[in-house]
């Protein structure tokens, strides 16, 4: 890899770019999905619920504006020429076009084989997000287009996420070897952790289609609270010594902390606007920061999981080891 420096390298600051924009594509793309999806423009004094009769929290910042009851007109997102969802749409096809130039980049670098495959499935993953978007494939299931872009989105941002680190000259997967717990295991935990981070912004998606009520979503995220809580004891009181788990982890508890309680306050604010006919704009800020929580811990849970592989060892690998 090019000119390193520190374990910098022109091929890993790429591969970080294309990491950020692939976060904004998460944070940011829901609206352009909702611009086809479930909840329609409401009527003047009305306001149209799911199915289900249970309010939708989007993860987009234009939540607040879809389901404003005083949004008698269509918004714009809900057109299929609307600018913010043709700029969505940009958006996918300039880092598709950056995320081809990166997996070309790694085919020709002296990078191992694992980070040219991720490269490709890299593209593989913005090639299918370009395809869901606009009128595509689910064009007539508004519910399923609804979930399968979200899904898209996180799939590729994970992608990304990993090339980004593994792109570093001094990415190495041994490490000090120290012995993993016996049941549970520190580094299951972390791969179980990691697999909730990415379901929880799905159940939202479901929640915003009208397929599920809050709670699946509410009562996942309690669960994965008690969960990152779990392993920070873990960390302090088992693995002590192990400075490359201590800060990830500690990162990792305060952002999924963060997003619970900061989704609980859009939870509130989208049910009293619900109420009231009053605009509600600090709905907005408060449903993007929740997205952009959430992505951020989807991220450092990445970034802890691949630690504790780096880091520890099972009970048999350890004893190798010390051999």
């Amino acid at each position: 890899m090019n000119e390193p420096s520190k374990g910098v390298s022109w091929l890993h600051r790429f591969a970080a770019l294309i990491a950020v924009l692939g976060f904004f594509l998460v944070v940011f793309g829901t609206p352009a999905v909702q611009s086809r999806g479930h909840w329609q423009a409401p009527a003047a004094n009305a306001m149209r619920l799911p199915a289900n009769g249970t309010p939708a929290i989007h993860r987009g910042a234009h939540s607040a504006l879809l389901n404003d009851p005083r949004n008698a007109a269509p918004s714009p997102l809900k057109s299929p020429g609307g600018p913010d969802r043709a700029a969505y749409k940009w958006s996918v096809l300039s880092v598709g076009a950056l995320t081809l130039i990166l997996a070309l980049w790694l085919s020709r670098a002296k990078s191992r084989g694992y980070i040219k495959g991720f490269g490709w499935l890299a593209v593989l993953g913005i090639a299918g997000l370009a395809l869901l978007d606009g009128n595509g494939v689910l064009a007539g299931h508004p519910a399923a287009a609804t979930v399968a872009q979200g899904v898209a989105a996180e799939t590729f941002f994970c992608l990304a996420v990993c090339l980004a680190l593994f792109t570093r000259t001094d990415w190495h997967w041994g490490g000090s070897g120290v012995a993993d717990l016996k049941q549970p295991s520190f580094r299951a935990l972390s791969v179980v952790v990691a697999a909730v981070l990415f379901a929880e912004p799905v159940l939202a998606d479901f929640f915003s289609a009208g397929s599920f009520r809050m709670a699946p979503h509410l009562v996942v995220g309690m669960v994965l609270f008690a969960c990152v809580l779990w392993m920070l004891e873990m960390v302090f009181n088992e693995f002590p010594t192990v400075a490359g788990l201590k800060i990830p982890t500690v990162l990792l508890a305060e952002l999924v902390g963060l997003a619970f309680f900061v989704g609980l306050i859009a939870y509130g604010i989208e049910l009293e606007a619900r109420r009231t006919t009053g605009r509600h704009p600090g709905l907005v800020i408060i449903s993007a920061t929740h997205a952009a929580l959430g992505t951020l811990a989807l991220a450092a849970g990445l970034f802890v999981t691949f630690q504790a592989f780096k880091h520890l060892a099972s009970l048999e690998e350890s004893s190798t080891i010390a051999k």
